[in-house]
């Protein structure tokens, strides 16, 4: 990020206390969870306006109080015309939320560049039912394999909103 160590250290309490993991401030990263990295790695990069946000829908879940938070995080930032966001999304609803613009990549190749509610459409209609299909089956599998890792979002903020 290229924040001095001054400058880090100035901004720690605020990114601990957005990601919920004030309690877990000083342990090591090696023994934070995959949901306790992707609190701290989202409370980072959001914290100051960036030029470019690029962003993977997984990042927003968490408990209903952490995904709201980033949600509106999200929503602060890309609000400004300045910032440029790039979001990796499997699930329609999620990236509707967020996007004006769809770009639909299938095999590496673009296959449509458009509106949002276009780009759904041109999903749904061209490439939705066998994808989604798999989406959903590899999305199970992983939300399986990250909840049998991390037993969920064992990352209770720290006063139940994570927020004082």
């Amino acid at each position: 990020l290229g924040w001095p160590r001054d400058v880090m250290k100035a901004r720690e309490a605020e990114i601990f206390k957005f990601a919920g993991l004030r309690k877990v401030k000083d342990q090591q990263m090696k023994s934070f969870k995959g949901s306790g990295i992707n609190r701290l790695s989202f409370a980072i990069y959001t914290y100051e306006k960036p030029d470019i946000l690029l962003f993977d829908e997984k990042f927003v879940f968490g408990n209903k109080n952490y995904t709201d938070r980033c949600k509106e995080q999200l929503k602060k930032q890309i609000s400004d015309p300045d910032v440029t966001f790039v979001m990796s999304a499997n699930r329609l609803n999620v990236a509707a939320e967020f996007c004006t613009r769809g770009i639909i990549v299938n095999d590496g190749v673009v296959e449509f560049d458009g509106s949002y509610e276009e780009a759904s459409a041109y999903y749904l209609e061209n490439i939705g039912a066998s994808a989604s299909r798999k989406s959903k089956n590899k999305n199970e599998e992983e939300a399986a394999s990250e909840g049998a890792a991390d037993e969920g979002d064992n990352y209770a903020d720290d006063d139940g909103s994570g927020m004082d």
